[in-house]
């Protein structure tokens, strides 16, 4: 006995609210596509770039990381100290 089973493409309909600039800025970005188009292909693009970072991550000494971040600090103070002082 066979039984074939027909595969049904179900689509869940969600609704969001958005404030009018942003629903204003998805109508110029999605040009002919739906809106659904155009937030998978923003989510797509989004873990793509979060796969970037996470590779640099994990290429970055730490360390030197911490210490050029504090050396920057420090030359940030004195250029802010040095603004006050003129």
């Amino acid at each position: 006995m066979f039984i074939k089973l027909n595969a049904l493409n179900v689509f869940m309909v969600k609704t969001i609210t958005i404030a009018d600039d942003v629903y204003e800025e998805l109508v110029r970005m999605k040009g002919d596509r739906s809106f659904s188009e155009l937030l998978r292909e923003l989510i797509r693009e989004r873990r793509g770039n979060l796969d970037v970072v996470l590779k640099l991550a994990k290429a970055v000494d730490v360390d030197k990381l911490e210490r050029v971040s504090k050396d920057i600090e420090r030359e940030f103070e004195r250029w802010r100290e040095s603004l006050t002082r003129a």
